[in-house]
C-alpha cells in the first residue's frame, strides 16, 4: 500500500513541473533559452536567472525525488549508481527536447523491467530492458518524441 501513496505522491511533482513549465512565464523563458539561448539574450530575457532557475528547479526535484524513494530502498553512498545510466537512454530515446516522450518512455521500460522480473531474473530483465532501449535508440536516433 505505501508503494501506491509513493507512486501518487511522485506525480504531483511532475505534473507541476509540466503546468509550471507550460502556463507561467518563467516556465516559457526556460523553454526559450533551452531551444535557442542566442535569441533569448537578443530578445531581452534574463538568461542567467532562467539558467540559475532551471538548475535550482532541477535540484530541487532531485532532492524530492531522493526524499521519497529512501523510505522504499535503503539508502547508501552508491544508491543512484545502477539506474544512471538507464536514465540517461531513457532521456536520449523519448528525445531530448521532450518532457513527454521521456516520461512515456520511462513509464514503457519500468514496465518492461517489471514484467521481465516476473519470468526471468532481475539481471536478466535489466539487460533486456537496455537492449530493447538500445534497439529503438538504433532505429530512431533523435529519439522516438524529439529531435536532435
Amino acid at each position: 500500500m505505501e508503494h501506491a501513496y509513493s507512486n501518487t505522491v511522485r506525480s504531483f511533482p511532475e505534473i507541476a513541473l509540466a503546468l509550471f513549465l507550460k502556463h507561467t512565464q518563467y516556465g516559457t523563458w526556460i523553454r526559450a533559452v533551452s531551444q535557442y539561448r542566442e535569441l533569448a539574450l537578443v530578445q531581452g530575457l534574463p538568461v542567467l536567472r532562467v539558467c540559475t532557475l532551471a538548475f535550482g528547479l532541477g535540484s530541487a526535484l532531485a532532492g524530492l525525488a531522493g526524499v521519497l524513494h529512501a523510505p522504499i530502498v535503503s539508502v547508501s553512498y552508491v544508491m543512484g549508481l545502477d539506474i544512471l545510466m538507464l536514465a540517461f537512454i531513457v532521456v536520449i530515446v523519448g528525445g531530448t527536447g521532450s518532457l513527454l516522450g521521456t516520461v512515456m518512455i520511462a513509464i514503457g521500460t519500468s514496465m518492461l523491467q517489471n514484467l521481465l522480473v516476473l519470468v526471468v531474473n532481475p539481471t536478466l530483465a535489466h539487460v533486456v530492458t537496455l537492449a530493447a532501449l538500445g534497439v529503438l535508440l538504433l532505429a530512431r536516433p533523435q529519439g522516438l518524441f524529439g529531435e536532435l
